[in-house]
């Protein structure tokens, strides 16, 4: 009776000194992420270093210049807010990459830049009197929020829309 209560005390002990290869081994999924070392803590009078650097915080800049006319500002309501929809006319050919940029926001009016593309001099494109381009901006409900009127800026002038 005594030689068969000797053979799970082996066995116990046999698994238990087995556990500690595993603790240490990579198949402990406790041992995937390192030792979670405590990250230094920053207070108030030391520097904030941003994510961004400075050089990089500067952005592109546009190159396209303005659109020649706006001929026409269209407000096309959507279920959830709306299409700006801006029709302008180059008096230039080869005008494209047509967008609305927006370049201001004040007193509920929402201001946007029609810019354009255009294909080089020496290009062989034929001269048409003028180019119709149309271009769409989608704002939503948020954006919309507090705004009555909506204005297209072309190299021309101002043209503007009720909301």
């Amino acid at each position: 009776m005594t030689h068969f209560c000797k053979i799970p005390l082996i066995l116990v002990f046999t698994a238990l000194s087995a556990c500690t290869t595993i603790n240490q081994s990579r198949l402990n999924p406790l041992n995937w992420f390192g030792s979670g070392d405590a990250a230094p803590v920053v207070t108030a009078d030391q520097p904030l270093h941003p994510l961004v650097p400075a050089a990089a915080q500067l952005g592109e800049t546009d190159q396209r210049g303005l659109i020649s006319e706006v001929t026409q500002v269209r407000v096309i309501r959507t279920a959830n807010g709306a299409l700006v929809q801006a029709t302008g006319r180059s008096v230039a050919p080869g005008a494209y990459n047509a967008e609305l940029v927006q370049t201001g926001r004040e007193n509920g009016r929402l201001t946007f830049a029609f810019r354009v593309d255009r294909l080089a001099t020496g290009s062989q494109i034929a001269a048409t009197q003028s180019q119709e381009i149309i271009a769409v901006q989608e704002l939503d409900t948020n954006e919309l929020f507090g705004i009555r009127q909506i204005a297209v800026q072309s190299a021309s002038g101002l043209k503007m829309t009720s909301r």
